[in-house]
């Protein structure tokens, strides 16, 4: 009787085992496996590579080996206390974030690292720098000449420092300059690179007073950034030299008259309070040409004072005048 019991259940296990899914051929459950996180990687490149204060670069990560496309997150690391903004603080892999650089880095410029964090594996990241250059300034403002003669040129050059666009400058010249007419002179070229000279031509005709002409150079990449300089347009002018003299009776006594513009040069004069105030030969001379005086013979108990004049041939109304003491005898 135990023998007819026992062997039907042992006949039965074997399906048994199987309708539970025990094992074997016949099982239906199954599981996906994860995703296999420890085999991402992350790049990210910066377009461009430097930034103005205040300008932008084009940022890109690259997620290798990500199925769930889960991207990245952004962060930003300098020596300042401001580093700048990214304008999305996720992307997608693939996917351009914008970095903006602070209106104020430190004078020298900085290096800001911006990194770029596998969301899926926060372990996996990469980074990129973008070098913010220290704010737009010139280094100099030179002039060939700071006076020149109407109708002339001279050369200017401006050199730009922290450009890293190298954009160079923009030249300008005031609108107006008095008596000179509506035109302050002309420029050759409206801009030039750092470094480059232009040309300045001052306008025709001869001004009945000094001209101060005041160039201005713009950065082109941040136009506030400005540098000033002014050229002069002299009006024609002497200068004798010497200016005052003290001399005895019948001596002598060299004089020179430099004009401020070229041509014929000068004529001389004297006067005085007496009827004989000496001579001076000769009566005509260059520009810079040295003429003699000689004292009179006699002087007045109570001294003589000579005034010595040059007068300018091209306008005799423009002159000089040298003072000569000569003592009472």
């Amino acid at each position: 009787m135990r023998i007819r019991f026992t062997l039907p259940l042992l006949a039965l296990l074997p399906q048994f085992l199987t309708a539970c899914g025990g094992g074997g051929a016949g099982t239906s459950l199954s599981t996906t496996p994860p995703p296999d996180i420890l085999n991402i990687t992350v790049s990210v490149a910066a377009q461009p590579d430097t930034a103005q204060p205040g300008g932008t670069a084009q940022i890109t990560a690259t997620v290798n080996n990500d199925s769930s496309n889960a991207g990245v997150t952004w962060s930003l690391a300098c020596p300042a206390a401001l580093c700048g903004a990214v304008s999305a603080s996720t992307t997608a892999s693939g996917a351009a974030a914008t970095y903006t650089a602070p209106l104020e880095p430190p004078v020298d410029g900085m290096a800001v690292l911006i990194t770029a964090t596998s969301i899926a594996n926060p372990a996996r990241a990469a980074s990129a720098n973008v070098n913010v250059s220290g704010p737009i300034g010139f280094t100099s403002l030179v002039f060939g000449s700071s006076e020149i003669l109407p109708g002339t040129s001279t050369q200017l050059t401006a050199i730009v420092f922290n450009d890293a666009a190298n954009a160079g400058v923009q030249w300008s010249i005031a609108p107006t300059c008095g008596d000179v007419g509506p035109s302050c002179g002309t420029l050759s070229a409206a801009t030039s690179a750092s470094g480059e000279a232009v040309t300045y031509t001052a306008p025709p005709g001869m001004p009945c007073c000094d001209i101060v002409v005041q160039v201005t150079a713009n950065s082109v990449s941040a136009p506030s950034v400005q540098a000033y300089g002014t050229i002069i347009i002299p009006t024609l002018a002497v200068i004798v030299s010497p200016s005052s003299l003290q001399m005895a009776a019948g001596a002598t006594a060299q004089f020179t008259a430099s004009v401020s513009y070229p041509g014929p040069g000068v004529t001389w004069s004297v006067q005085c309070s007496a009827a004989d105030c000496g001579t001076i030969a000769p009566a005509t001379s260059a520009s810079g040409a040295a003429v003699t005086y000689t004292a009179p013979a006699t002087v007045p108990s109570g001294g003589l004072t000579v005034n010595i004049t040059a007068a300018t041939i091209q306008n005799p109304g423009v002159t000089a005048v040298a003072t000569v003491n000569l003592p009472g005898g």
